[in-house]
């Protein structure tokens, strides 16, 4: 079946099959598209079936099509193999197309918190675009909580959780996704069902409003279980005081993030130093002000002073970089010797790494000792890798017998377990060289 004319203006809707390398992405879209187990349902669902429910697409230029309605569905189609999918093609403008899209991704199932966040934010820009109210004649009483409202009769959130919602799209995206893993999931419906049982800290401000010291995961999931009010404690706090209690009532959560340990540390360090704190008496007056302050630190912590001091240096990483370590791309040791090196230097490592997949230890540390010789250029740089690279690898054959091995651990412990604990083991020796 042949498209429809994009000149006659004609509004008759088909149904007609697309190449799917003329498709776009809308450009705001808020949704994710996951290779998690409902796209493999829906693969599988494609396969069997073929694609049941055809795309909203609207014409763009350059003989292209904007995808509305149906990533997901043009996701599992092109990793099945198709190059053509069916389509409804439909002339939009750009406010209408966006409440199109918004409005047929916000009844799924599953969605993200952040992306309901951004979806009514897209919806309430859009409602208040059409209004034809400019900004500078916006006020709090009509035309935002009229398209609040709309959002509301829609979507079946109240308006203050609507608003709520929007909100959230204030936040940093590290919080943004803190908001949208399991765990935050679990805690809402907690809050949902038993309230928030761990009231939040707070300190008065200079401005006399509070300000939350620890509770930011408790106070969005109330917000987000739609609670008006929660427990709180009032405490006066200087402001160094504040960011160490910050720090450690956030510091022992399991799933923090490297990142957010190194600059939690970095910032009650310089906490501590603004304090003057004298953390351990017994020390002599020649050991660094450093090493007292990361020696307190990790004695809250139950990790040594000098992962302490490493945690802190992943904060002389350019953001790329601390990104891969989050993701855990970027092995820890590796980027801790990283951070000793010039930030240019750092660019031009992070674009290796995305065009190698891989950074092995021996090519920073041959890098760093050129580096101690003098600066280099991204051309040396790529040679001294290519010929860490290159090397050959010295032939090395290592057996240990289940005796040998046996007698470390107890009788209850299976192959497994001892493998585990001797790489664990072979981990915190790695780190140790690293210093």
């Amino acid at each position: 079946m042949t498209e429809p004319n994009r000149q006659s203006g004609e509004n008759e809707e088909r149904i007609i099959e697309i190449e799917i390398e003329r498709l776009r992405p809308f450009k705001e879209h808020p949704f994710q598209v996951k290779d998690d187990k409902e796209m493999f349902l829906l693969q599988e669902s494609i396969e069997k079936y073929g694609i049941l429910n055809p795309l909203i697409v609207r014409p763009v230029p350059d003989g292209y099509y904007e995808i509305i309605s149906g990533h997901r569905r043009k996701h599992a189609a092109e990793k099945l193999g198709y190059r053509k999918v069916p389509v409804i093609i439909r002339v939009l403008s750009e406010d209408d197309s966006i409440l199109s899209m918004v409005d047929s991704n916000l009844h799924r199932e599953r969605i993200s918190y952040s992306e309901k966040a951004f979806a009514y934010k897209l919806k309430n820009d859009v409602l208040k675009r059409k209004s034809g109210r400019k900004k500078s004649q916006v006020d709090h009483k009509t035309p935002r909580k009229r398209a609040i409202e709309i959002i509301s009769e829609d979507c079946g959130d109240s308006p203050k959780q609507v608003q709520r919602y929007i909100s959230l799209t204030k936040l940093i995206p590290e919080m943004l996704q803190k908001l949208d893993d399991e765990k935050m999931q679990d805690l809402v419906e907690s809050v949902r069902i038993n309230g928030v049982l761990t009231p939040v800290l707070l300190r008065m401000d200079d401005n006399e409003e509070y300000e939350m010291v620890s509770g930011h995961r408790r106070m969005h999931a109330a917000q987000l279980a739609g609670l008006t009010t929660i427990p709180a404690i009032v405490r006066e706090l200087s402001d160094d005081d504040a960011i160490v209690a910050m720090v450690d009532a956030n510091i022992q959560r399991e799933e923090l993030l490297p990142s957010e340990k190194a600059f939690a540390y970095k910032m009650k360090q310089e906490a501590m130093k603004h304090q003057g704190s004298r953390t351990d008496l017994t020390l002599g007056q020649n050991v660094p002000k450093f090493k007292r302050t990361t020696e307190a630190i990790a004695d809250g912590t139950g990790e040594s002073y000098k992962q302490i001091q490493r945690y802190i240096r992943l904060t002389e990483l350019i953001p790329e970089l601390l990104d891969l370590v989050d993701n855990k791309k970027l092995q820890f040791t590796v980027a801790v010797n990283i951070s000793y090196i010039d930030k240019e230097v750092q660019e031009w490592i992070y674009e290796y790494i995305s065009d190698t997949g891989f950074i092995k230890p021996k090519q920073i540390a041959a890098l760093r000792n050129q580096l101690n010789d003098g600066p280099i250029n991204q051309i040396q740089m790529l040679s001294i890798f290519n010929n860490c690279v290159m090397a050959k690898k010295v032939s090395r054959s290592l057996t240990f017998s289940e005796k040998k091995l046996t007698k470390y651990f107890p009788d209850d412990y299976t192959a497994k377990d001892m493998e585990q604990v001797i790489e664990s083991l072979l981990e915190k020796w790695m780190q140790e060289q690293s210093c």
